[in-house]
């Protein structure tokens, strides 16, 4: 879901920002060198200036808009209201093709200066009454102003745009010779209420939206009402004005606010997309802090809706059935196509798996992209640290029950190795000693009888002492000391009662502990294939060296489910010597199909390990 953009991509954006810069400052001086060039003397100069800050403020706000983000909706309209001003501009033109455009063209940014309005900050229309409006101010443009372009000789004036007072240019469009009396009896009332009506309509519109919105959207939209309520007011003003037969004195002051109305409003938008940029700022700065403390669900939502500023922030998760049933944090499911046709932004977060998280907040922020990405990752990061916590508690709990597992083992083992000791060595020892007085007490008697005796005791020594070493190879093999894995495990494999096959790769000496682990899994592994696959006909073990200690043991034996099996006590203990060094243990089987014991260890130990 989110994207990084490389240094390429960054330096032809900058690239594409100077170019768009150059390219408005460039219409604002011709904009404004038109005027001075060809406008009539009335109120030439201050047109002039007003007609190329106009320009030069909403290119200035569309590259702000553009660098924060360069895919800005709004930015890109901002552009296309720059492009329209520029045309209103050959309103001061004596020449009557470039009037007449001009003069059409005044009628054009009507509507989309309320779509800037409506849109703000998105650039995107989020409500149906917000569509209305636009779509009736298109409609009164196209219906009731357009065609009076080709039904008129001359346009109305005063005019705010027209320097020209009473020597304008004829219309270029018109089609008659004369003006058409309905036009202005009856279609230049009807539109100009119609127009005040939509006027009126946005500014409503406006105080709506502030008083359903989040605390900061009313801050950022408070800027942006001013400047459309001093537009609208200002443009109601001069119609009345001029409805009413005012002279070019009384008209002046209205028609100069008009004109002032369109950089105010770009500069009041910057202000707002500047609020919308701290805000952004506290936002990230608020979840970075969030992130120093362990949180569950419901206090993420909360840390998200406090650094959003934004109560009716909703945080749910995916449910049992994967990515697209969605639950909130009790459990209960929810329908996020009703949260989007409610105009609600949704974030669907994604992190490469079936699970995820959904963020359902004030729609304000459904364009505010990089914000949106912030926030979506900062819930990764959130998430992936309950993950991690729980799953390092999990392992720990497994470590501490492993190692009261090991401690158990062994403590069984010390008492198997007395309990050998005392039946068997000591038994032995004592019968050995029994064995020597009689002896003693034969030789004195009869010397051969006592020789015989002794030679008697000669095949008992060597019998304890195959089972002392018998004893001691439990522990650990001298020959694994003295010679390393591969002779081990070959030695293991000489005694085993089914034929065993031995292959290594890349082995050398290893920690004792490491060696002892991977041997004695082996020799357990071996046994396992001995007693639990009794038609198995060969058993390999491969071991090799890549950075990590690997082994495996495979035999064709009948196998077993291990879905309806659980571990032993050999297998336990195979896994608790490899997890006790880091390692791990895996057990592949099927029926019919044999088994195969894989496990792979670390070939260094931590410092700490000895």
């Amino acid at each position: 879901m989110f994207e990084l953009h490389g240094g390429g991509t960054a330096r032809r954006s900058s690239i594409g920002l100077v170019l768009l810069a150059a390219v408005g400052l460039a219409l604002a001086v011709g904009s404004a060198a038109l005027t001075l060039a060809t406008g009539g003397p009335e109120r030439r100069v201050f047109t002039a200036i007003a007609g190329g800050i106009t320009v030069l403020t909403l290119f200035g706000v569309a590259v702000f808009a553009l660098r924060r983000d360069s895919r800005s909706r709004f930015g890109r309209l901002l552009i296309v209201a720059g492009c329209g001003w520029f045309l209103t501009t050959f309103s001061a033109s004596d020449t009557g093709v470039l009037y007449s455009l001009g003069r059409v063209a005044n009628w054009l940014t009507e509507p989309l200066l309320i779509y800037l309005f409506l849109s703000y900050p998105s650039g995107r229309l989020t409500r149906r009454s917000e569509r209305i409006v636009v779509r009736l101010a298109v409609g009164v443009v196209l219906t009731l102003f357009l065609p009076t372009a080709f039904l008129v000789e001359h346009y109305p004036t005063p005019s705010p745009w027209v320097t020209c007072g009473d020597q304008c240019p004829t219309n270029a469009f018109a089609v008659g010779g004369s003006d058409a009396g309905f036009v202005d009896a009856v279609l230049r009332p009807i539109r100009d209420t119609i127009a005040v009506g939509l006027y009126v309509a946005t500014v409503v519109l406006l105080v709506t939206r502030m008083r359903r919105g989040t605390q900061h959207l009313r801050r950022a939209l408070v800027p942006v009402l001013g400047a459309a309520g001093l537009r609208f007011s200002a443009t109601v003003a001069y119609l009345i004005a001029r409805r009413a037969g005012a002279d070019d004195a009384a008209l002046a002051p209205f028609g100069s606010l008009v004109l002032l109305t369109v950089p105010i409003a770009a500069i009041g938008f910057l202000v707002g997309l500047l609020s919308w940029r701290l805000y952004s700022a506290r936002v990230l700065e608020r979840m970075i802090a969030g992130l120093r403390e362990p949180t569950d669900p419901a206090r993420l939502r909360q840390q998200m809706a406090d650094a959003l500023e934004d109560p009716s922030l909703e945080l749910y998760y995916s449910g049992p059935g994967g990515r697209g049933c969605w639950r909130d944090a009790d459990g209960r499911p929810v329908d996020l196509g009703a949260e989007r046709g409610a105009g609600r932004c949704v974030v669907d977060i994604a992190d490469g798996s079936e699970s995820g998280a959904a963020i359902v907040c004030d729609g304000a922020l459904r364009d505010q992209q990089q914000l949106v990405e912030s926030v979506g990752s900062w819930v990764l990061a959130a998430l992936e640290r309950q993950r991690l916590a729980t799953a390092l508690k999990a392992s720990l709990q497994d470590i501490e029950a492993s190692r009261q597992r090991l401690a158990t083992a062994a403590a069984g083992e010390r008492h198997r190795i007395e309990r050998n000791l005392h039946d068997g060595a000591q038994q032995q020892l004592v019968t050995l000693r029994v064995k020597l007085e009689l002896a003693s007490e034969a030789i004195a008697r009869d010397p051969a009888i006592g020789r015989e005796a002794l030679d008697e005791i000669g095949s008992d020594v060597g019998e304890i002492i195959e089972h002392v070493r018998s004893l001691a190879s439990g522990i650990y093999p001298p020959l694994l000391a003295d010679a390393g894995l591969e002779e081990a495990l070959r030695a293991a494999a000489l005694r085993a009662s089914v034929p065993v096959s031995v292959g290594a790769r890349g082995l050398g000496r290893y920690p004792l502990e490491v060696e002892s682990a991977v041997y004695f899994c082996c020799l357990e592994a071996l046994q396992n294939a001995a007693k639990h696959a009794p038609g198995a006909t060969v058993v390999s073990v491969e071991i090799a060296d890549d950075g990590e200690l690997r082994f495996e043991v495979r035999d064709d034996g009948p196998g077993f489910s291990p879905d309806g099996s659980k571990d032993g006590a050999g297998l336990t203990n195979m896994r608790d010597r490899l997890a006790a060094l880091g390692g791990t243990l895996t057990i592949e089987s099927s029926l019919g199909a044999g088994t195969i014991i894989r496990g792979e260890v670390p070939t260094h130990l931590p410092s700490s390990a000895g």
